[in-house]
C-alpha cells in the first residue's frame, strides 16, 4: 500500500537564500563526448564544490578495505542506536562523477539522525564502465556486507544515479533468489535512464538540468569494447540472466523486486525527475509498504544540504523515523 505525504511548509529563508545562489545563470553545456581532461575537471570541481558541504560532527569516517571498491568508507555514529543493523549507502553524480566522500554530508547526518552505521559503497563510473559493471560492483558490495555482517539487518539507501543502481540491485537479488534488503531508501532517485524534463509543469531545478540527464543517457549506454579477462582470471561480470543494460522505467518496476521490502522514496516537487518518480510511485505493488514524500519546494538532492538548510535536516529525520519504525 502507497502511502503519499506531501510536504508543503513554505521555504526558509535559508532556503531562498541558497536556491537563489545555486541559480546563478551559467552557459548550458551542449552535451557532447567528454574528453579525458574535460570529465577530470568536472569530477574534480565536484569534489571541490562537495568538500564545502557540513560533515556531522557526531561521525567518525574510516576509509575501509572490507568493501569491494577502493574508495568505499565507513560512516559510524559515535552514538550508535544499534551495533548490528547497517545501511549500504550508495551516492549520486549521475553514473560520471561523485564518490563516497561526495556524500558525505547525506550520509553523516543520516548516520546521526538513524543512530546506525553506514557503509558508503564506491563504484566504477561512466564512461569507463558500463551500466553492468556499476550494477555488478554494488551487488558485490551488498553480498560483502552481508558477509561482514551475517546477523545484521542491511538497510539500502541511494540518491539520485545511487537510487537508479540501489533498484537494479534490488532486481538481480530477486533474479537470483537471494536475500533483500530490510528496507530501502530513495533520495530523489532516477528511475529511468528515459528520464526527461517534464514540460508540461514550469520546473526550475538548480541541481539538474535536460543537458546533464542528455549526458547521462548518452554515457551509460555508448557502445564500448568489452574487456577480456586474462587466461584462468574469474569472468568479469557475474552469470547473470542476460546482459544488456537494465533499462529500469516506471512500466518495468516489478513486484519480484519490491514486494514486502519497506520502501521510502522522498523528491521535490521542483525537480525535473518528478514525474519519473511519480509514475514509478503508480506502479509500486499494493502489497509493499511503500511511503512516497514530495517536498513541494525542494529541488533535486536537497537532502546534501543537511546541515544547512532546515528542509533539509528535516527530510534526513524523516527518513530516519521511516528506518525505526521498518526496522521495529
Amino acid at each position: 500500500m502507497v502511502e503519499r505525504r506531501v510536504h508543503g511548509v513554505p521555504p526558509s529563508d535559508e532556503f531562498l537564500r541558497l536556491r537563489r545562489t545555486l541559480e546563478v545563470p551559467t552557459p548550458t553545456p551542449t552535451p557532447m563526448p567528454s574528453p579525458p581532461t574535460q570529465l577530470g575537471d568536472e569530477r574534480w570541481s565536484f569534489r571541490v564544490w562537495a568538500a564545502r558541504l557540513p560533515v556531522a560532527r557526531e561521525v567518525v569516517v574510516e576509509p575501509t578495505t572490507e568493501m569491494p571498491e577502493p574508495g568505499s568508507e565507513w560512516i559510524r555514529p559515535t552514538r550508535p542506536a544499534s551495533r548490528r543493523d547497517v545501511i549500504l549507502y550508495l551516492h549520486g553524480g549521475g553514473f560520471r562523477v561523485g564518490s563516497p566522500a561526495t556524500a558525505r554530508s547525506i550520509t553523516s547526518h543520516l548516520a546521526v539522525a538513524s543512530g546506525l552505521e553506514i557503509a558508503s559503497a564506491a563504484y566504477p563510473l561512466a564512461p569507463e564502465a558500463t551500466m553492468d559493471e556499476m550494477v555488478a560492483s554494488v551487488t558485490r558490495s551488498y553480498r560483502a556486507l552481508r558477509t561482514l555482517r551475517p546477523d545484521a539487518r542491511v538497510v539500502l539507501a541511494g540518491d539520485s544515479a545511487g537510487g537508479y543502481l540501489a533498484l537494479a540491485l534490488l532486481d538481480q537479488l530477486a533474479l537470483q533468489g537471494e536475500p533483500r534488503p530490510a528496507a530501502v531508501v530513495l533520495f530523489c532517485p532516477l528511475t529511468t535512464l528515459d528520464a526527461r524534463a517534464d514540460e508540461r509543469r514550469e520546473v526550475r531545478d538548480p541541481m539538474l538540468s535536460e543537458a546533464m540527464l542528455t549526458s547521462v543517457r548518452r554515457d551509460v549506454r555508448r557502445p564500448r569494447r568489452p574487456r577480456q579477462a586474462r587466461p584462468g582470471a574469474p569472468a568479469l561480470l557475474p552469470p547473470w540472466p542476460g546482459r544488456a543494460v537494465p533499462r529500469r522505467t516506471a512500466a518495468t518496476v516489478g513486484a519480484a523486486s519490491l514486494s514486502g521490502v519497506p520502501l521510502l522514496v522522498q523528491y521535490g516537487g521542483h525537480e525535473l525527475l518528478a514525474s519519473s518518480i511519480e509514475a514509478f510511485a503508480e506502479q509500486a505493488p499494493d502489497h509493499a509498504p511503500v511511503v512516497v514524500e514530495e517536498w513541494r519546494h525542494a529541488f533535486h538532492v536537497w537532502q546534501l544540504f543537511a546541515g544547512l538548510l532546515p528542509e533539509s535536516d528535516a527530510a534526513i529525520a524523516s527518513a530516519s523515523a521511516f528506518l525505526r519504525d521498518a526496522l521495529g
